[in-house]
C-alpha cells in the first residue's frame, strides 16, 4: 500500500518543494494502521513509531491506532509486546476484509488533526513525525518520500523518485468530508486522493519519511495485475464532484480491543 506512487495532481510547483519550516502551535498525532499476517514486522513498525524524536517532548500527543485484519497470529504478537510503546490502541477484527476496510474501521476513534497513514510492514524514520511537524499547515494533505529496503534498513536498494501515496498524512477534517476509503482491496489510497483531489490541498515534499520494506508477501506482489489494471480504469473514467466525494464507509467488526493508555 505504502510504495505507491502517485504524481498526477501535485497543486504546487517545484520550487515550492524547499520550502521554509513552519511551527505548529499544537502539532497532535494520529497514525493509522492496518496489518495482516504480519508477526514478523509488526514489532519493528511500532519501535520506530515509538522511537520518533518528536515524541521525546510529553507536550506532543499522539495516538497509534492498529487493526489487525482478521488475523489471530499478529493481534496475540501485538498483546505480548504493546507494554514497550505509549498511547497504543489495538484493535483486533472480526475477518479479513482489506486494509482499507480495516482503516476505515479505525476512523472514528481518532482523536487528533494531523492524520499519518503508514504501513506495517514499513520503517519510519526517527526524525519522520519532526519534519511533518515542520510543514505548511495550510495543506489538507502532505505526500512524502520513502527509501526502498531488502530485509533491513541498512539494505536500502532504491531511493523512490516520486511521493507516496499509501502513506500521507491527511487532516482529520478531509476524512469528515469524504467519508473514507473505498472498499476495494488495492488501489484505494489512488481512488481516494483522485476523489478528493478537487476538494483539497495537497503538499509534496521531498524529505524520506520512512522506509519501505520490499518483500514477496507485501500486497504489491499478491494481487492481480489485470484486476488491478480494471480497477484503476474505473477510477480514471469516474467523474467525481459533490455528489460522490462522500461514501458511507464499510467498516469490520471489532471482536477485542487493546491500549496502552493511561
Amino acid at each position: 500500500m505504502s510504495g505507491t506512487n502517485l504524481d498526477f495532481f501535485n497543486v504546487i510547483d517545484d520550487e515550492e518543494l524547499s520550502r521554509p519550516s513552519y511551527v505548529h502551535n499544537n502539532f497532535n498525532t494520529t497514525i493509522l494502521i492496518s496489518t495482516y499476517k504480519n508477526v514478523d514486522y509488526i514489532e519493528e513498525c511500532l519501535d520506530s513509531i515509538e522511537n520518533q524524536t518528536f515524541y521525546k517532548n510529553e507536550k506532543n500527543k499522539f495516538q497509534v491506532l492498529v487493526g489487525v485484519d482478521g488475523c489471530p497470529e499478529t493481534f496475540k504478537k501485538i498483546t505480548q509486546i504493546k507494554d514497550k510503546y505509549r498511547n497504543l490502541d489495538v484493535f483486533n477484527l472480526e475477518k479479513n476484509m482489506g486494509a482499507y476496510v480495516a482503516l476505515n474501521t479505525l476512523i472514528p476513534h481518532i482523536k487528533y488533526d494531523n492524520i499519518i497513514v503508514f504501513g506495517s510492514d514499513d520503517v519510519m524514520m526517527p526524525t519522520g513525525i519532526e519534519a511533518l511537524s515542520k510543514t505548511d499547515p495550510k495543506y489538507d494533505i502532505v505526500k512524502f518520500k520513502y527509501k526502498v529496503f531488502v530485509d533491513n534498513i541498512e539494505n536500502v536498494v532504491s531511493n523512490a523518485t516520486a511521493q507516496a501515496a499509501g502513506a500521507i498524512m491527511i487532516k482529520k477534517h478531509v476524512f469528515d468530508m469524504c467519508g473514507g476509503y473505498h472498499h476495494n482491496r488495492f488501489s484505494c489510497d489512488y481512488e481516494l486522493l483522485v476523489r478528493l483531489s478537487k476538494f483539497t490541498t495537497t503538499l509534496p515534499i521531498n524529505d524520506y519519511i520512512f522506509y519501505y520494506r520490499a518483500h514477496q508477501k507485501s500486497l504489491t506482489t499478491l494481487i492481480n495485475k489485470q484486476e488491478r489494471i480494471a480497477f484503476d480504469n474505473m477510477i480514471r473514467r469516474t467523474t467525481y464532484g459533490r455528489h460522490n466525494l462522500k461514501i458511507n464507509p464499510v467498516v469490520n467488526k471489532i471482536i477485542e480491543r487493546c491500549d496502552t493508555f493511561k
